[in-house]
């Protein structure tokens, strides 16, 4: 067989085949985009007067909740970015793990369930953990490789003789679909490729990375904490006002609960990089700092990938510029179907 014939067949049964798998990681990863403002919108639009009421702290909306669920065990808390987002809490009950939003003023509950109650959360599990532990992670691992498979095989396919690169781009829209339809695609597919070869190596090495850490690390039941050892309101609140002053120009971005009456606090400065987070592990009983890991002395490869995968590192219009190459690569891909579907 002719290296071109093979190269149109493996580009056309990975379309074909694996194409929902493909499909599935760009709507799920156009929707978390803008994961923060879709939840805003989604939870935070029911607290038109949040702004203008008494506000409770962290630790005593945290600390209330508590008390009132006794079943349940806080695992994380997402900050407010604004005045009218809400706290999304991550819960461990007898039933399972679900999701919790506060109004961040007042501590109501606003909503409570699992991925149907969370959409945009369950975009995000969809698009990180598809399956429960290992065999989500090897799935979207094996997801971004057929993917860069493609990419790279319909370049090299449809790579232009020299001299004949401004003929890609001259689209002749009469002969009929079956023409027109693979000259688009084939434009379209030149190109999308920069970026879509950004998208796809950015995410792959960031789940290469996570899937080398939890093939080195040891396995080990999770312990579930009781909030009662750690969630009162003068401990938690100091944790945080002492993390704001060692980083007063940080924004709060989550908290989590460990054993032995400590919290790990992570907070990001969005003007010095939009994934810088300082970690900071804090005993709230003595109000010391245990530990701290700052962004700059993070070797960590998810915080240098994950700005160019989302396009966060160019703000609002890099954010655009992903979610419309993901678009284009859906158009793509339902190109790609339809050509070969017309053919048969």
């Amino acid at each position: 067989m002719r290296f071109k014939p093979l190269l149109f067949k493996l580009h056309t049964t990975l379309g074909i085949y694996l194409g929902v798998l493909i499909l599935l990681q760009l709507l799920s990863g156009t929707v978390i985009a803008f994961r923060w403002e879709l939840n805003d919108w989604l939870y935070a639009s029911s607290l038109p007067t949040a702004a203008s009421t008494a506000r409770l702290s962290a630790g005593q909306l945290l600390e209330n909740y508590s008390r009132q669920h006794p079943g349940q065990h806080i695992r994380r808390v997402f900050f407010p970015r604004t005045e009218l987002s809400p706290y999304i809490l991550q819960v461990t009950s007898a039933q399972g793990d679900s999701l919790v939003a506060l109004d961040s003023a007042s501590g109501a509950l606003l909503q409570a369930g699992g991925w149907r109650q969370f959409p945009v959360e369950a975009a995000l599990a969809l698009h990180a953990h598809p399956l429960p532990g290992l065999a989500g992670l090897l799935l979207v691992t094996s997801t971004g490789l057929l993917l860069l498979s493609m990419i790279i095989s319909g370049l090299a396919y449809g790579w232009p003789r020299r001299g004949r690169w401004r003929s890609l781009w001259q689209i002749r829209w009469t002969p009929g679909f079956r023409h027109w339809g693979r000259q688009l695609h084939k434009a379209l597919g030149f190109a999308l490729a920069p970026l879509a070869l950004l998208l796809v190596i950015t995410g792959l090495l960031i789940i290469l990375e996570t899937l080398a850490a939890q093939l080195a690390a040891s396995p080990a039941p999770a312990a579930v904490v009781k909030n009662s050892q750690l969630l009162n309101a003068t401990g938690i609140d100091g944790a945080v006002s002492l993390a704001q002053e060692k980083f007063p120009a940080a924004q709060l971005r989550d908290l989590r609960l460990g054993g032995e009456r400590q919290v790990t606090l992570q907070l990001v400065t969005p003007a010095q990089h939009p994934w810088a987070i300082d970690r900071l592990r804090i005993d709230t009983e003595s109000q010391e700092i245990v530990s701290m890991l700052l962004a700059a002395d993070n070797s960590a490869l998810w915080m240098q990938m994950l700005p160019l995968h989302t396009g966060a590192l160019w703000h609002w219009p890099g954010r655009l510029l992903m979610v419309a190459t993901a678009a284009g690569l859906l158009v793509l891909l339902i190109l790609g179907w339809t050509i070969r579907w017309r053919r048969r």
